[in-house]
């Protein structure tokens, strides 16, 4: 009895909502297309037609429910069959969240410009809104009641543990006493370290349409093999999948266009090609300084990342576009190495949509990263190849701890591995004490396997990094193997002797202009004017002015609060209009090019209206959460938490190596003051794995008992007893010593490029060849420049750029930009001397090319500074620059000579 009233109870709020929804969109158009609604559009009619029916509907079925006894019972019975039950389930709900979604959609500060037509729509029919919310929330709460039963007899009821239920209350505690504080990322952080925006997002609708790809995909083989195709199992090889996997990212990373950015500048003449800025022209600028002969600097900062790109460029080319395939190809084994950790930890399936979602991340990456800061595949940065190094270690620890035993050599790798790792980013070496400690979680019962295994873990480690350490020792005094003063600072900071110079501590361009930085990022960004930029604007002057300057202790909690919010945030964390982008309300008569080409799930103007729709990757974001935001975060905390129960039950081992690894890292990172975008990159793909074995326990909740294995069958490979005698040891520690010694060898094999034999040579060749050197025409009166008057050096011209005074780059990570404030070609000279050159001219060079050999006479200028903030660093200005033939470009030697008042020359003999 009780049942029946909760459906007739049912009935009436049907009949009541349908009617106050169409009285008011009948009164609201009656007024503007007049009596009788005369003049009503198709989909006005439509809407009208939906809520009297349904009115009508449930007013009829009400009333008769009263005459006939059993009509709610023959209702009821037909709506519990399968799969009509379950089907309307479904349909209710996302009814609910779309229009509850909807409705703080159409209430959020959205900037106007954005979602302008489905606003607009929203707006118009509000009482719908609220319509569909009432009708659906009613409906599942009688669906609820009255087949209580039937839920409790599904495995809907199993999947409810507490496993699964203990992480989501534990992140739900964390995110709400984060929201209670005021920690994070927010307006009164200026001076407190260094916070990024989120990294590139991953939305709602790519995750639903890499899902049912995969699914149909998986229905296809599973209806392959069935019927015993020729080529079925093929499909299902290991090898198969994996060059599938890379094959597939390589090209969709490549497909996508550069866009000038933070890292890229903007193309400009002579030459109009992306060249590098900040952090990205460091490392290029070093690699190219080993390349020549000239060896690492005293400390360099990721010294193996620096030997890396000096492989490619010896490959490749001089140019960044020469190289940047082979980097890209390079790190297309993300998703492979990916695909096979999380199918050691979980399954196959969990592992192609964990790795299918990283693809599309990373493409998002590159399609925003002329709007948002990020570190994608295609910029010369260190992250991206520190994830594919971590996800190495983690996933050879992970077959170790599966069978310790039968595994000895791979610790060997592993430590090779992370070695590897730390001298391409040393923050990594913080993860290896943790994964350590979890190590000894897993095998506290078999001790003796895991002392051998961390033994041999720490020779391999050790193999591959002391020959640096070496080097640094016997170059520098100092037994370190990266960024020694960076960490020295920071311990005296903790210890309470603040630093002046907090600038010190690793960060693009640190100790330079903020400001400038600031208007040069937001000048390269297509309607910059949308993303708001102010409050992040005076938050970085107050970082450089603020003498109230705290220490990393009492920042601590701040960067961990961030850290902990942008793991999360990156995942689906915005409702995106059901009808919208490729949906309903857009496909209006036009080419289908443009739409495709402008509105699809995947195009970057989709992803552009996402981020600028909301504040995490804004820069005056003040670390909150907003309302439309609450219920995608928690469905995303919700899978994350189905994901680590899964996996804790399935591989416990696993799981808490990753955990740890995660936790730990950001620990760290929080501590030294840095949190958010970049700073988490190398271990927020963590949460991804997670996120990717919860949505494969849901599929699976929807699959047949029958053939739920299929889904959720790891790869055939089965392990095989790996261990290995003296000598296979002997060749493995051997190779990971000479990956190790290559680096300090480098410096000793790589011959001087320009000798000073060649620069006596060159200026023979300049005078044979009768070129004009104004003021110099004899050798008497170049040796007299270069002893009283200034420079004659040579070397390689690399970025040559024309800029108008006033114009620059944003920085070079060392603070070194020349002086701006006259047009001038610039470029970097490395050779026996390194530094920036500036050649003062009205109008650019016809003819400059990148990494040509250069004969520069130029003086010394001293850096400038003003009120304790660097203007410009010291650097070469030139009079004369003298281009040589190329072995490679057919050009004949070319002089360039410096014009205009800033020129130098006239004060010349």
């Amino acid at each position: 009895m009780i049942k029946k009233n909760i459906v007739r109870l049912n009935l009436i709020c049907s009949a009541a909502v349908s009617l106050v929804a169409a009285g008011d969109i009948y009164s609201r158009l009656s007024q503007t297309s007049g009596f009788l609604g005369l003049g009503f559009f198709g989909l006005d009619l439509f809407f009208l037609t939906l809520l009297l029916s349904t009115l009508l509907g449930s007013t009829v079925v009400l009333v008769l429910s009263y005459r006939y006894s059993d009509l709610i019972s023959r209702i009821m019975d037909l709506v519990l069959r399968k799969p009509g039950y379950s089907v309307l389930l479904i349909f209710f709900a996302l009814i609910l969240i779309e229009t509850g979604q909807d409705y703080l959609f159409l209430k959020a500060e959205i900037l106007p410009i954005l979602y302008v037509r489905y606003t607009i729509f929203l707006a118009s029919y509000i009482s719908l809104l609220w319509w569909g919310f009432f009708l659906s929330l009613a409906s599942l709460i009688t669906l609820i009641t009255i087949g209580w039963e039937k839920i409790s007899q599904t495995r809907f009821r199993a999947f409810i543990k507490s496993r699964y239920l203990m992480p989501l209350a534990l992140l739900i505690l964390v995110f709400g006493v984060i929201g209670l504080t005021d920690y994070g990322f927010n307006r009164t952080t200026a001076g407190k370290g260094y916070f990024l925006p989120t990294n590139a997002p991953l939305t709602g609708m790519q995750v639903f349409l890499v899902l049912a790809f995969l699914m149909a995909a998986r229905s296809c083989c599973s209806w392959l093999k069935e019927r015993q195709v020729k080529f079925s199992s093929l499909l299902q090889k290991e090898w198969i999948i994996l060059l599938g996997l890379w094959i597939i990212t390589y090209f969709l990373w490549m497909n996508v266009p550069l866009e000038a950015n933070y890292y890229i500048d903007l193309p400009r003449p002579p030459n109009f090609e992306f060249y590098l800025n900040s952090d990205s022209s460091y490392y290029d600028l070093m690699s190219q300084r080993l390349l020549v002969g000239e060896g690492f600097i005293d400390f360099p900062a990721h010294p193996m990342y620096i030997w890396f790109l000096t492989i490619l460029h010896a490959v490749g080319g001089d140019s960044y576009l020469s190289i940047i395939w082979l980097q890209v190809a390079i790190l297309s084994l993300i998703p492979v190495m990916l695909y096979k950790l999380v199918n050691t930890i979980h399954s196959r399936f969990a592992g192609l949509i964990t790795a299918s979602l990283f693809i599309i991340r990373e493409r998002n990456s590159l399609l925003l990263m002329g709007e948002i800061t990020v570190s994608s595949a295609k910029m010369l940065m260190t992250e991206l190849l520190t994830v594919l190094c971590l996800l190495s270690f983690l996933y050879l620890m992970a077959k170790w701890l599966q069978a310790a035993e039968k595994t000895g050599i791979v610790p060997l790798a592993a430590g090779g591995v992370v070695g590897f790792a730390v001298l391409i980013r040393v923050e990594l070496i913080i993860v290896i004490p943790f994964v350590v400690l979890a190590a000894l979680l897993v095998l506290r019962k078999n001790l003796r396997t895991w002392f051998k295994g961390m033994i041999v873990l720490t020779i391999g480690f050790s193999l591959l990094v002391s020959p640096w350490m070496i080097r640094n020792w016997q170059k520098t005094g100092v037994v370190q193997i990266d960024k020694y003063h960076i960490f020295q600072d920071w311990l005296e900071e903790i210890q309470g002797n603040e630093n002046e110079k907090q600038g010190e501590v690793e960060n693009p361009g640190s100790g330079i202009n903020r400001e400038l930085i600031n208007v040069s990022q937001t000048a390269i960004r297509k309607n910059a004017s949308i993303l708001p930029t102010q409050l992040r604007k005076s938050s970085l002057e107050n970082s450089v002015s603020s003498p109230e300057v705290s220490g990393p202790l009492q920042n601590f909690p701040h960067h961990l609060a961030n850290n902990l919010k942008q793991i999360f945030l990156y995942l689906p964390s915005n409702h995106q209009p059901l009808l919208y982008a490729g949906g309903i309300v857009d496909l209006r008569p036009g080419s289908k090019e443009g739409i495709l080409a402008k509105d699809n799930y995947f195009s970057e103007p989709h992803l552009e209206q996402y981020v600028r729709s909301l504040p995490y990757w804004w820069f005056d974001w003040d670390g909150g959460l907003t309302p439309r935001s609450i219920f995608p975060l928690f469905l995303s905390l919700l899978l994350v938490s189905i994901g680590v129960g899964s996996s804790w039950g399935k591989s416990r081992s696993q799981s808490v190596l990753l955990l740890i690894t995660g936790t730990a890292y950001l620990l760290f990172y929080s501590l030294l003051g840095s949190s958010g975008g970049r700073y988490t990159q190398a271990v927020d793909w963590i949460i991804m794995v997670f996120y990717g074995i919860g949505l494969t326990e849901i599929c699976f909740l929807f699959i047949r008992k029958n053939r739920s294995d299929a889904i959720l069958e790891q790869s055939t490979s089965q392990e095989r007893d790996q261990k290995k005698g003296f000598w296979q040891y002997s060749l493995a520690g051997l190779t990971l010593l000479l990956v190790g010694f290559s680096l300090p060898a480098a410096e000793i094999l790589i011959p001087a490029r320009y000798a000073e034999e060649r620069l006596d040579d060159s200026l023979r060749d300049i005078l044979a060849e009768g070129q004009e050197i104004p003021g110099f025409s004899k050798w008497t009166e170049i040796e007299e420049f270069t002893n009283f008057k200034g420079s004659i050096l040579m070397g390689k011209a690399l970025s040559p750029r024309y800029y108008e005074a006033g114009e620059r780059k944003p920085d070079d990570r060392d603070g070194w930009i020349p002086d701006y404030s006259y047009s001038r070609m610039e470029f970097y000279l490395v050779g026996p001397v390194n530094a920036w050159v500036n050649l003062p001219r009205e109008y650019s060079v016809e003819v400059f090319p990148h990494g040509s050999d250069v004969v520069v006479f130029a003086t010394w200028e001293q850096g400038k500074e003003a009120d304790g903030i660097r203007i410009h660093g010291g650097y070469l200005k030139a009079s004369l620059v003298f281009i040589l033939p190329g072995e490679k470009e057919m050009i004949p030697l070319i002089m360039i000579a410096c014009e205009g008042p800033f020129c130098n020359l006239d004060n010349y003999p």
